[in-house]
């Protein structure tokens, strides 16, 4: 080998060593980001869930659409930080554990891709996972999607040594990772489920005597899922008729890819509120990458892998639009977030493997770099904004006395308002008769609005700014004097607190 390429390929090295090193620098930044104590309504249903004792929390988990898993690690942790007597907040210790994944993939990265995998790949995919949008913002939530994705990407991860080795290790760690996935959220399992299937092509292909075990290790899966398969199907018979997710659409499709490459806000997303130029880019610039690395004509297993970790989430979401026009809606674009390791460590070694080729390494870095700036100024920015927000509500919270009565227009407003007063008496809206487990009483009308004045109950009214002409119409109507006290922009919710008397 000549001077010349030595010096490239040190280079190389060197690059995925300051990629590695950038990646440990956005996982600090996602710790100090944990110390927000910014929640929305799912992340308050988690905090509710934990608090049960083990039993009864998996009794709230399937009365939920989620399996345990996760809020057994968080719960457990919780109980390990406090035997020792150390003083925590649930809230920053809670989302400090939603960032734990991202330290056990970099560790993992260390001790483990490095045999396999050069240094740029290895570099690559920590910066990726760590900073490419949405990643960052999910991966503090006080949610199960981090933990997800870490037990999928090790899937994964396990499935090339399979593959490769076929060795007993390999097919038991494959087995329990798998569960794992499964046990922590229902896509992460389809993720998973779309891993074994990528695994039985290749074995048809190309080594058929380990098919016998591959159908072992189904039937073991299967068999360990068994206890919770029970609970799936009663979940599913519960929303077929009435679930919160809207019904898919040609905008929500969109919104998949976008989801992916994109660094504009999540609300943004949603409702694909403006054209994302550099979302857009990326996007390109993948699809571009992705089609040369199909048309290689020397396509080693390597190749064949990163190409199954780019399917994985793409045919994970085919599923989640199919069963939903089949059945209901159940999936919505956060819901990708278990399968994106695969994706992004696929695509991290498809610019390793084009590296030579600078017309394409080079404009594809620096989208990448553009977009992890972009993304993570626009995730500081927001969690600067919540942060002083929160700080302003629990402000005005600590003035509301435990006996005042608070009402809520609307689902997730109760969530947050049963956890900011949960000492308080919290209502939802006399509009929302069909209110149970999670959310509380419903107040059955205005009447009792009245009984709780005349007996010198102060009355607070949390509503969604959207709904607040109708609210302040609908309330005066009934002779009520309804005061405006203060606004916020609080996660995904604009509301008002009103006073009425």
């Amino acid at each position: 080998m000549d001077f010349k390429v030595l010096k490239d390929k040190s280079f190389e090295n060197n690059l995925g060593i300051i990629f590695f090193i950038c990646s440990l620098i956005f996982i600090l930044i996602m710790i100090l980001l944990s110390f927000n104590r910014s929640i929305w309504s799912d992340e308050a249903l988690t905090l509710d869930i934990i608090n049960q004792s083990y039993f009864g929390m998996i009794q709230l988990t399937a009365s939920d659409v989620h399996p345990p898993l996760y809020y057994i690690i968080i719960k457990t942790t919780l109980i390990i930080i406090n035997f020792f007597k150390i003083p925590f907040d649930e809230i920053i210790c809670g989302k400090l554990v939603s960032v734990f994944p991202f330290m056990l993939l970099a560790l993992f990265s260390v001790i483990k891709l490095r045999k396999e995998w050069n240094y740029l790949t290895i570099g690559l995919f920590m910066f990726t996972i760590t900073s490419m949008p949405q990643l960052m913002m999910w991966g503090t939530d006080l949610r199960m999607y981090s933990w997800a994705m870490f037990f999928v990407t090790l899937t994964f991860i396990y499935t090339f040594d399979v593959l490769k080795n076929f060795d007993k290790k390999s097919w038991i760690l494959l087995t329990i990772l798998g569960l794992l996935a499964a046990y922590t959220h229902y896509f992460a399992a389809v993720a998973v489920s779309i891993i074994y299937l990528f695994i039985l092509l290749n074995l048809i292909k190309n080594n058929s005597k380990e098919i016998k075990t591959w159908i072992r290790v189904v039937m073991v899966s299967v068999m360990l899922y068994m206890p919770w398969f029970v609970v799936v199907i009663n979940q599913i018979l519960r929303i077929k008729n009435n679930y919160w997710i809207q019904a898919i659409n040609f905008k929500s499709i969109i919104s998949y890819f976008y989801f992916i490459t994109s660094p504009s806000s999540y609300y943004d997303l949603i409702y694909l509120t403006s054209f994302d130029f550099y979302g857009s880019l990326l996007l390109l610039g993948i699809i571009i990458l992705v089609i040369l690395m199909f048309k290689l004509d020397d396509k080693t297993e390597y190749d064949y892998f990163a190409l199954m970790g780019v399917l994985i989430p793409i045919f994970t979401a085919l599923f989640g639009v199919i069963v939903s026009f089949l059945l209901r809606p159940v999936f919505v674009d956060r819901y990708l977030f278990p399968a994106l390791g695969c994706f992004w460590f696929g695509i991290s070694y498809g610019l390793n493997r084009f590296y030579t080729k600078k017309q394409i390494f080079l404009p594809l870095i620096l989208i990448l770099i553009i977009v992890s700036g972009l993304n993570i100024y626009n995730i500081l920015d927001y969690n600067y904004n919540t942060y002083h927000t929160v700080k302003d509500l629990e402000k005005f919270i600590n003035n509301i006395s435990d006996d005042d009565i608070i009402v809520h227009n609307h689902v997730q407003l109760y969530s947050l308002g049963d956890y900011y007063l949960s000492n308080n008496t919290n209502y939802m809206n006399f509009e929302y008769l069909n209110v149970k487990k999670f959310y509380g009483d419903a107040l059955n009308s205005t009447d009792n609005v009245k009984k709780y004045l005349i007996n010198n109950k102060t009355v607070w009214v949390f509503c969604l700014n959207k709904d607040e002409n109708d609210f302040v119409k609908n309330w005066s109507k009934k002779g009520f004097i309804v005061k405006k006290y203060n606004s916020y922009n609080l996660e995904f919710y604009n509301f008002s607190i009103y006073k009425i008397s």
